[in-house]
């Protein structure tokens, strides 16, 4: 029981089917109805709403990685003086803060002296990948 896509030419593929919305077309579908939409814009409307549904197997679906390992440094290996990164001290109200190594000394991002036990660099953010539908 499957739906099949003849846009892409004479070789028809199959359509992906997502429950959810499924799901989510005829409960507007229903919405449609109890309004007294005539049965025609109805269909129109159930037909847009599924093109806008459908997804092909196997097709690239931009993925995001949220997941980043971020690795901590002694001091003693010291960063590019050019980059801020983050600054671990224990002793802080606030133990990671933003500052960068000036060439003689660790200071903060605001220009004050800091006393880190390790430094990282700041995570990259979501990346985009190639996926999988």
């Amino acid at each position: 029981m499957g739906t099949y896509d003849t846009r892409g030419g004479a070789a028809a593929s199959p359509v992906v089917e997502d429950p959810v919305i499924y799901a989510e077309e005829e409960q507007a579908l229903m919405v449609l109805e109890q309004a007294g939409v005539a049965s025609e814009v109805n269909d129109q409307v159930a037909a847009i709403i599924r093109s806008l549904c459908e997804r092909q197997p196997n097709s690239v679906v931009p993925q995001r990685d949220f997941e980043e390992t971020i690795s901590w440094n002694p001091v003693s290996s010291l960063p590019d003086s050019d980059l801020t990164v983050q600054l671990f001290d224990e002793n802080c109200n606030e133990p990671v803060w933003p500052g960068y190594f000036d060439g003689e000394q660790w200071l903060y991002a605001d220009g004050s002296v800091a006393h880190p036990s390790s430094w990282a660099h700041f995570a990259k953010g979501p990346v985009m990948r190639p996926g999988k539908a």
